[in-house]
């Protein structure tokens, strides 16, 4: 065989080799990469009451959400942060881990309005176990709604039988071998602490988180925070303190409620708790 027909075989096996990678390589499927799983954490704001120093419900879920962020990083977390009560668009609710509510209560409760679609949307990511976070105010419910607080988060504040006195009070952990318990130490503060919180007869859901004694005159053991797990899957928690913005400066108070919201979304909360300087 001379140089030339040698020359010329072989570019015709380069050709069909190159033609057949090329055909094999259009016939083979990409696998899409798989999607990383993310844990969404919604904070309801609702409108403030009390000007800057009370009730300053903005700046209270915009500080969650900073440490929420760094703690959560990479770990898959995901948070949103709604103002003035209510989404827009509520179907941005529907991939919630948990929902966390910081507003005023009752008629000015971020989940109602006067044809209770608020409280419907909720109750159906309540039937399909998303956690539930109440802060201060927003443990009074929505009119109406006291029972259903009760199944929700596990307690409320009741109108003439619960107390909303301004203390200065030592809180301590309610429940310290539990993971909403770890890594915060007992502290006093000045807060707006409600007490006397209407709660199930014998509930063996509720697990005391935080404790105090009031009143002041005839004090007794009093639960001011508090969780719960449903039978629905979720997880619900309530806390009385938060009136005056300044407390969220105190790390343990802090590291309390972020917990709270770790736990309700259904995440590992750390042993020394979320980490919060």
């Amino acid at each position: 065989m001379t140089r030339t027909k040698i020359l010329t075989v072989a570019i015709a096996i380069i050709a069909t080799l190159t033609a057949g990678a090329y055909a094999i390589k259009r016939t083979i499927k990409t696998e899409p990469a798989a999607k990383k799983k993310t844990t969404k954490i919604v904070l309801i704001a609702g409108k403030g009451s009390h000007g800057k120093k009370a009730h300053a419900h903005e700046a209270g879920v915009e500080l969650f959400k900073k440490y929420l962020d760094a703690a959560g990083k990479d770990k898959g977390v995901e948070t949103l942060v709604i103002k003035n009560d209510w989404p827009e668009d509520p179907s941005v609710l529907d991939d919630a881990a948990t929902i966390v509510v910081y507003s005023d209560g009752w008629a000015k409760h971020a989940l109602m309005d006067k044809k209770k679609t608020r409280v419907a949307k909720i109750r159906k990511l309540m039937d399909a176990g998303v956690g539930l976070v109440c802060i201060h105010y927003a443990v009074c419910p929505p009119l109406g709604e006291d029972a259903t607080f009760m199944k929700w988060i596990g307690g409320y504040y009741e109108d003439k039988y619960s107390k909303n006195p301004h203390n200065k009070v030592e809180v301590t952990p309610g429940s310290p071998k539990h993971p909403l318990c770890r890594g915060w130490k007992p502290f006093t503060t000045s807060d707006e602490y409600y007490y006397k919180i209407r709660f199930g007869k014998d509930d063996k859901r509720l697990i005391p988180v935080m404790t105090t004694m009031l009143p002041k005159d005839k004090p007794q053991r009093e639960v001011i925070a508090w969780a719960v797990e449903r039978k629905d899957g979720g997880r619900g928690f309530g806390f009385t303190g938060g009136h005056f913005h300044r407390n969220w400066a105190i790390e343990d108070a802090r590291k309390m409620v972020l917990n709270a919201i770790w736990w309700t979304a259904k995440l590992e909360v750390p042993k020394d708790g979320v980490p919060c300087k």
